[in-house]
């Protein structure tokens, strides 16, 4: 969704591209706390179906769920109290914080759908039902393309509202996605004991304890990130909105990573509920050198091709001397996806920081 805004709202401009991005980075530094429920969820999963429990593994989603809805709401209180003031401290640029603050006041409450959804799709991973989590997440981008194209463009009759309808139209593609999740979930899971009861306190504080470390790493990550928006927004507006292109594209690249990481957390799992540590060792070194394979693939692809993925969402960037393929810039992010595992992304985003310019500067 990240990436698609970016390409409709680059139509729009470097203060609402720019706005917008600080305003991403913002939003996703609240979302990382929901985001680490996926590596609990996944693992607990994993490790029922590798035990053959595969009937226990609805309670986990059931805990999942709820935990997922509590930490959405308080998510969603905080950032409308909280992100107001934090935004205007992060650039002084008024019109930038002002269309910022228009997409986030849209894209605030998809918090509460996202973590729900993150849920779900750890579940169909973990069970190894991937094939529903993608039905899932094509059906949410698909609708995430029309409502932008209808809301922030005016079109069919509606209202143009430029950077308010990217926000919106992403929370009601993200709120497509959930309905869609849960409609397989009660097609596919009531089985296995979705919706059967309360979960268990036990699992629910399990959650917890798996989940928090992978939150701060997602809000450590995001909180550079936003620095990096911060400092760049020193140099200017239009310096600014072309960082978060290049941001974007670091995420598309950094996207096998996730799915690849899925895979990986899902047969360890496996093997470690049938107690046999060998078998979750080579696992974890097998899936890594897949994900050498496939993210030194879509790295090169963005190596080789600056401009013409540049030129996708503004076309102003091919005039600016910041992005120029002399720089080096574009070649780092090759560099970027050379490794699949999560302790390599800290340093991918130092490269992808690298490559933003301020050394050009």
């Amino acid at each position: 969704m990240t990436f698609v805004d970016t390409l409709m709202v680059g139509q729009l401009g470097s203060p609402a591209l720019a706005g917008v991005g600080i305003g991403e980075q913002l939003f996703f530094l609240f979302l990382a706390v929901a985001l680490g429920l996926a590596a609990g969820v996944q693992a607990m999963v994993a490790r029922r179906v590798g035990g053959d429990r595969i009937e226990a593994t609805g309670k986990v989603l059931n805990a999942g769920i709820l935990l997922a809805a509590l930490v959405g709401l308080l998510l969603v209180a905080t950032s409308y109290l909280l992100m107001p003031l934090i935004f205007e401290r992060l650039n002084d640029d008024a019109l930038v914080v002002e269309e910022g603050w228009e997409y986030l006041s849209t894209r605030i409450p998809s918090l509460l759908f996202i973590a729900i959804n993150v849920a779900f799709r750890s579940y169909w991973i973990g069970v190894s039902l991937a094939k529903w989590s993608m039905i899932s997440i094509v059906t949410l981008s698909l609708a995430n393309i029309l409502f932008n194209y209808i809301l922030i463009f005016g079109n069919f009759g509606a209202p143009r509202l430029e950077v308010a309808g990217a926000g919106l139209g992403s929370t009601l593609a993200v709120l497509v996605g959930l309905l869609v999740n849960i409609g397989l979930a009660f097609k596919f899971a009531l089985a296995n004991g979705f919706l059967e009861g309360l979960p268990e306190q036990e699992q629910v504080k399990t959650m917890v304890k798996m989940s928090y470390p992978e939150s701060l790493r997602q809000a450590l990550f995001s909180v550079g990130v936003l620095l990096m928006y911060v400092l760049i927004g020193q140099i200017g507006t239009r310096e600014l909105a072309g960082f978060h292109v290049v941001i974007s594209i670091c995420l598309i690249a950094y996207m096998p990573h996730i799915g690849i990481g899925g895979a990986a957390i899902t047969l360890v799992g496996e093997s470690l509920g049938r107690r046999d540590v060998r078998d979750a060792k080579i696992w974890g070194w097998q899936v890594s050198n897949v994900g050498l394979v496939v993210l030194l693939a879509s790295g090169l692809a963005v190596a080789f091709f600056p401009q013409t993925i540049l030129g996708l969402s503004t076309r102003w960037l091919w005039q600016s001397s910041w992005f120029r393929p002399n720089r080096g810039g574009c070649y780092t992010v090759c560099y970027a996806t050379h490794a699949a595992s999560t302790m390599a992304f800290a340093a991918s985003i130092a490269r992808c920081v690298h490559f933003s310019g301020v050394r050009s500067q």
